[in-house]
């Protein structure tokens, strides 16, 4: 009788220990964070690491599985960013859809309000939201993902002597139909000229130097190199540099000096 105690016991201490080892089923998230460029939503994204978001980007609250403007079951969402999910948040929506930045109303349509990525320093953010479900219940999702509203570009030239050259540098694109675009026109007064842009993959730039009268000192092409085309929101800036003989104005170096920095 003993026995079969002893033996009972240790079959109850083994079936108990072996429910504490399977793992913890968690409850799959119902929503998640979605983003757009356009303020009717189309063509938009689940929220993620994988995200780069530039300029006006439109985040608003879907249904996990599929993205979807107006998700069912939500009382209400509140939003925080950067930091953690306490306290005031950021902004709280009770109707659909649910806007990081609220609803405005466009002609018969509804449009999420736009939020300007450049008001954030370029990099690495996070979004927190709490969905209070129409249960009471409540689900908080968390995203990271990286904003990029341009690099610095910067335009050196200077003569063989040291001095440096006047004029006025041109940057310009080629269209798709592949016709010259220009982006900026920047003077050169003493020397250096900058201009902050979103620097595209597969895009060629030309850049061009005026001299004071108007006359074109150089012009060439660049873009990004190639290892930069997974990821050209990683470029913080480039440089080129270009040296010119004192003595006739033309390029001294043939290869006009450029670097990156990320």
């Amino acid at each position: 009788m003993i026995r079969s105690l002893l033996i009972s016991c240790k079959l109850l201490t083994i079936a108990a220990l072996f429910l504490f080892a399977l793992p913890f089923r968690t409850q799959a998230s119902q929503y998640a964070l979605a983003y757009s460029s356009q303020a009717n939503r189309g063509a938009a994204n689940l929220l993620g690491s994988t995200s780069v978001l530039t300029a006006n980007a439109y985040v608003f609250t879907s249904a996990a599985g599929t993205i979807s403007q107006n998700p069912a079951g939500i009382s209400h969402v509140c939003y925080w960013l950067d930091r953690s999910a306490t306290g005031t948040s950021d902004h709280c929506e009770a109707g659909t859809p649910y806007d990081f930045k609220g609803t405005l109303t466009c002609g018969t349509a509804t449009c999420g309000g736009a939020w300007n990525t450049a008001a954030v320093t370029d990099g690495w953010h996070t979004m927190t939201e709490i969905v209070t479900l129409t249960s009471g219940a409540t689900e908080t999702d968390t995203a990271s993902f990286r904003t990029y509203n341009g690099s610095q570009l910067t335009v050196n030239a200077a003569f063989d002597d040291g001095s440096m050259v006047a004029g006025t540098v041109v940057l310009q694109s080629l269209s798709a139909a592949g016709t010259p675009v220009t982006l900026a026109t920047m003077s050169l007064a003493t020397g250096s000229a900058g201009y902050k842009m979103v620097l595209q993959p597969d895009t060629v730039y030309t850049v061009a130097l005026l001299g004071t009268d108007g006359s074109q000192l150089a012009s060439f092409p660049f873009a990004l190199p190639s290892f930069l085309k997974v990821d050209p929101a990683a470029l913080r800036g480039a440089t080129l540099g270009l040296v010119f003989r004192a003595a006739d104005h033309t390029v001294k170096q043939v290869t006009p000096q450029i670097s990156f920095s990320f």
